[in-house]
């Protein structure tokens, strides 16, 4: 028989990380100081409390630590599907939009995207890495 904590990933689940400016990481299971960063020495990692799943048979206690877990969250945001919707639709602010910048969507949106030119510089930017998803999200994996 394994130990619970030597488990697959897909054999337990785990709390999401919440966000608490004031946690200390070292201490303070579940929680971050922060979220996403640009670069890999920008992610802060944090623990958190998993659950083995029903029907598991494992040895030890089926609640346990799991750490260095990245602060990371996700919501929906892929990387090549935002580029072609700025390639193909970026004049409208439509890339905008889906990254959550609603504002900067609209104004791009009634100047048709500053008559191409802010079209352009903003496909730029969004490859460059420089346009990352609004309030603080990660770009999600496909894998």
């Amino acid at each position: 028989m394994v130990l619970c904590c030597l488990l697959p990933e897909h054999f337990y689940t785990c709390d999401s990380p919440k966000l608490n400016v004031s946690a200390d990481q070292n201490r303070d299971v579940g929680y971050c100081k922060q979220f996403g960063g640009v670069n890999y020495e920008d992610v802060t990692n944090t623990s958190v409390y998993c659950t083995v799943v029903n029907g598991v048979d494992c040895y030890g206690n089926k609640t346990f630590i799991k750490y260095n877990v990245p602060c990371l969250r996700y919501n929906g945001y892929y990387f090549p599907t935002i580029v072609l919707y700025s390639l193909f639709f970026g004049i409208l602010g439509v890339d905008r939009f889906c990254l959550g910048y609603t504002c900067l969507g609209v104004a791009k949106l009634l100047t048709l995207g500053g008559i191409g030119v802010w079209w352009v510089v903003d496909l730029i930017l969004l490859i460059a890495g420089v346009v990352p998803p609004e309030n603080g999200y990660s770009w999600d994996q496909y894998f």
